[in-house]
């Protein structure tokens, strides 16, 4: 695996980076990522019109989202949206936040994104994502600048290319493909073909993204693309451990002792971030995943779905645990 990694004038300790997932990586789940190893951390999907506009609890979910602790940096914002003007006030902000990186997502194929306009609806319009990336690139100054998209809408174009010659042309860093189709969801094996084809058509940085779930899938895409780095989403839930192993190949994987000290951290962290009640509940879903592969795992999630104090959930996850060791 490549040691470092190079976008704009960010320069990255690693070229493995934790994905944007909405609900999913906020500021706790960063900072653990980001102390297995992960070189970068991305918020979740943030929306731009939503960030200009949002008044009373609507502007408190959004101060949650862009809550960065200095342990999680450097730390890349990402927001969506269907307009060039918002999307450029929205980075300005952002920048003024001291985002270490920006990302604007024309990938997202969830319906209540791409009926607006925005997500990876703006692969149909490359003019209108070519004057969002340059109105953007225009306003954030030296902030390192990224697009996230997909290979197009189906299986059958790589809309992604004249997409990625766009951005390289507006001032775009770096571009990130997932390499995947809006047909296909979130299944499917990634299209390598597709991600070379982008990497060979610029001189900005390419990061893949899409189907990596062990160390050997993240070689194998770099080895597959030339891609300069990897995005790594659904296969870090869980299993944060895997950025240290893109690091170090003969890492050590963790033991039922280690898996039961990161869960705990994971619940101190978001119970600071959260408040008590939340934070067990918000647990709930990366408890499950933490626990993949170990016996009884159902019946402990069933088990926390009942509680909201800490001490409870922090006992239940202790003996657990302790049984399975």
């Amino acid at each position: 695996m490549r040691k470092h990694l190079q976008i704009g004038p960010l320069a990255l300790d690693g070229c493995a980076v934790l994905a944007p997932m909405a609900g999913v990586t906020n500021s706790p789940l960063r900072r653990i990522a980001k102390r297995k190893g992960a070189a970068l951390v991305f918020t979740e999907m943030i929306s731009a019109d939503g960030l200009l506009r949002g008044q009373g609890k609507a502007r408190i979910h959004f101060f949650k989202l862009l809550y960065v602790h200095p342990e999680e940096r450097p730390v890349a914002f990402q927001i969506f949206g269907a307009d060039p003007e918002p999307m450029a006030r929205a980075a300005a902000m952002l920048a003024e936040l001291d985002a270490d990186l920006i990302d604007l997502n024309m990938g997202c194929p969830v319906k209540k994104v791409t009926k607006k306009g925005a997500g990876v609806a703006l692969m149909k319009d490359p003019e209108r994502a070519g004057k969002m990336i340059r109105a953007v690139r225009k306003v954030i100054g030296k902030v390192p600048l990224t697009v996230k998209m997909r290979t197009g809408l189906t299986d059958h174009d790589n809309q992604a290319l004249e997409l990625c010659r766009i951005a390289e042309a507006e001032g775009a860093d770096g571009v990130i493909i997932h390499g995947r189709s809006k047909e296909q969801l979130f299944s499917g094996p990634p299209d390598y073909a597709a991600i070379r084809e982008c990497v060979a058509a610029v001189k900005i940085p390419v990061l893949g993204n899409g189907g990596i779930k062990s160390a050997s899938d993240a070689e194998k895409m770099i080895a597959e693309t030339g891609c300069a780095g990897v995005m790594i989403a659904r296969g870090a839930l869980g299993n944060p451990w895997l950025f240290a192993r893109l690091r170090d190949p003969d890492a050590a994987l963790p033991s039922v002792a280690e898996r039961a000290q990161t869960v705990l951290l994971h619940l101190d962290l978001s119970v600071k971030h959260f408040g008590e009640e939340k934070a067990v509940v918000e647990m709930r879903k990366h408890l499950g995943w933490y626990a993949k592969g170990l016996t009884a795992a159902v019946e402990l999630r069933k088990s926390l779905n009942k509680m909201v104090r800490r001490n409870q959930a922090a006992e239940l996850i202790e003996k657990y645990f302790k049984d399975e060791a």
